[in-house]
This record gives structure tokens, sequence and C-alpha cells, in this order.
């Protein structure tokens, strides 16, 4: 099977001003190769969720890892070997 594309572990994310949580605990796993559709209200997080797996928001706590490099700890390099990959 292999590494998964996107691997999302006990993700928790608040936004501070005004305090309201959007994920807490949140796991997902997507393998290479899937299909995958995020569907959701207005307000729902996923604009949030995108900004956590690019590196735009910064979680609380959790892990969030494409093609197996962990995002929080490759925050600044990460996009250029992401995008790069054939």
């Amino acid at each position: 099977m292999g590494i998964p594309a996107v691997d999302i572990l006990g993700l928790d994310f608040s936004y501070t001003h005004p305090a309201h949580i959007c994920f807490k605990n949140l796991s997902l796993k997507i393998n290479a190769g899937e299909r995958f559709g995020l569907f959701g209200p207005n307000g729902a997080g996923k604009t949030t969720l995108m900004g956590c797996m690019t590196g735009l928001l910064s979680y609380q706590s959790g892990s969030i890892s494409l093609l197996g490099k962990e995002i929080k700890t490759n925050k600044t390099d990460h996009r250029s070997w992401l995008f790069t990959r054939n």
C-alpha cells in the first residue's frame, strides 16, 4: 500500500479571536491514488483544514503528514518538494 498521501492524526485547531474550536482530535488518512471529497456547510472548517495542511495556519496539536513528511516540522520547505514531485 505504501505511504499515505495525507495522514492526519489527532488534529486540534482553534481560532483565538473570537474563541472558536474548529477541530478536536480530527484524524484522516487518504491513500495515494484515492479520490476524496471534502463537503460541509459554510463555516464547517474545510478551508481551515486546507490552511493547516498547506502550513498557512498553525495547529495546536496532532500531526499532518503529506507524502510521509510532517508539515509542522517541514513548514518552510514542504511546498517546494510537494509541488515539484513527478
